[in-house]
């Protein structure tokens, strides 16, 4: 690609995510089984080369004052109390869940790109408008399996254990099926501005890099999840105090943990959440994109 030619950002979107005889947006394309196969591809390889950090994370997010460590100790304590092995636990149910969210981001943005490439003019932000579209979308589906992630996930911080059948039970029987959806609203917002980012940002990124090889893909990807991370962290923070029933409102919780240990307290676990969502992001755009060239060629 040229570097005195360089497409406009509406083409450029339709190109890096939507390579092929699709390319050429109607505004009535249907969306592509393949393509949200592929993205529930990428998100498991991704959730699973990463689970060990996002359960530190987790651990650190809804330690309570008297049991916050480091993330190495929390490391440690995990692997003391159930073994290696206990890093990885929760990961099979964040895959179920991670399965069909990335899916439906992934394969939602596809098309949502393709819908939006359609309008006239050249005003929307492509990439941030059709992720933050598909970011709302897979919230909406899978929310109840991201509060019973964090639920298995935070063992070790409150000193219990629990295995999933009995998460569910126990949540049911103590707080009603409305526990499921504790924080949907701040998940949301946060999962809609999360994936805007994301995706704008890798959008901006790979366009500046020109290069359509999976290397770029990674690259970019990495640098979409780690700056995305960072401005949504706090709001990620309060709502998995929702998830764990600590707190009855948005607003509460974000000034409860304010109160216990200052603006700091919201981007507790946030260093293992970078070395997370970095490589995490990096995997899912790269996995993605050579899924995608696969089911293109044949």
């Amino acid at each position: 690609m040229a570097s005195d030619a360089l497409p406009s950002a509406r083409a450029m979107g339709q190109e890096q995510l939507n390579p092929g005889p699709s390319a050429h947006a109607t505004g009535r394309e249907r969306p592509d089984p393949g393509r949200f196969a592929a993205g529930g591809i990428a998100g498991c390889v991704a959730k699973t080369t990463v689970a060990p950090l996002e359960r530190v994370r987790i651990a650190a997010q809804v330690a309570t004052a008297a049991r916050r460590q480091s993330a190495g100790a929390l490391a440690a304590a995990i692997i003391a109390d159930e073994g290696a092995r206990g890093l990885w636990r929760g990961n099979g149910i964040a895959c179920v869940r991670t399965f069909p969210s990335k899916a439906i981001v992934f394969g939602c943005n596809d098309y949502y790109t393709r819908l939006l490439a359609a309008l006239p003019g050249d005003v929307v932000p492509v990439g941030a408008a059709a992720g933050g579209l598909a970011g709302l979308t897979a919230v909406a589906i899978t929310y109840p399996l991201d509060v019973l992630r964090t639920m298995l996930s935070a063992t070790s911080a409150d000193g219990g254990q629990r295995g999933a059948s009995e998460a569910i039970s126990h949540t049911l029987r103590t707080r009603g099926v409305a526990a499921f959806y504790v924080g949907v609203r701040p998940t949301m917002v946060g999962g809609t501005f999360h994936e805007a980012a994301r995706f704008g940002i890798f959008d901006a990124t790979r366009r500046a890099v020109g290069a359509d090889v999976w290397w770029a893909n990674f690259a970019c990807g990495a640098a979409a999840g780690v700056a995305a991370g960072v401005l949504l962290y706090p709001n990620d923070t309060v709502r998995r105090q929702l998830q764990m029933g600590r707190y009855d409102t948005y607003v509460g919780a974000a000034r409860g943990l304010v109160a216990a240990g200052g603006v700091r307290r919201l981007y507790a676990g946030l260093a293992p959440y970078l070395f997370r969502a970095g490589p995490g992001a990096a995997i899912q755009f790269a996995t993605f994109g050579e899924l995608k060239k696969l089911l293109d060629s044949s």
